[in-house]
């Protein structure tokens, strides 16, 4: 089956909002104009953020302040049942700082097992559904500028 996949990428300065501590780290270290990362499948907007942590939501309306990357994937019903299991055994988990500060800031490659941050949440479930160019990648030490680099979108 064909599904559609979009990678949004967030981008650190836009209207008023001023990047905090964390994320103009993360951009320096990885030299990215992207800090964090989320994933739509279909109407179903995917993410792992800071002050939430896992969470999916509906899609309303793209916004301006992400750059895209749309991919269609052709996968078997059961890469989808298994995506959806992954996604659903996060749901709710807090966002891992410690995989943070290990691995995206002194990239050790160090990280909570149980809990995740974007650019991992979203390489584990481009992994599941069998996106070859992050196959070989361990998802935590993966950020959302690799992520922007490996997919070609605008830095």
């Amino acid at each position: 089956m064909k599904i559609h996949v979009k990678l949004a990428f967030q981008k650190a300065d836009f209207g008023n909002k001023k990047p905090n501590i964390y994320e103009r780290l993360i951009r320096w270290w990885t030299k990215s104009k992207y800090y964090h990362v989320e994933l739509i499948i279909g109407n179903r907007w995917i993410s792992s953020i800071d002050t939430i942590g896992f969470r999916v939501k509906n899609l309303n309306k793209l916004r301006d302040n992400y750059d895209y990357h749309d991919m269609e994937l052709v996968v078997s019903k059961q890469t989808i049942d298994k995506l959806w299991d992954w996604i659903d055994s996060q749901t709710g988990k807090k966002y891992d700082w410690y995989g943070l500060v290990m691995s995206q800031i002194f990239k050790l490659g160090l990280d909570n097992k149980d809990k995740t941050i974007c650019s991992e949440a979203v390489t584990i479930m481009l992994q599941i559904l069998e996106v070859e160019e992050v196959m070989t990648l361990k998802p935590i030490t993966v950020s959302p500028g690799d992520l922007a680099k490996i997919f070609k979108v605008e830095q």
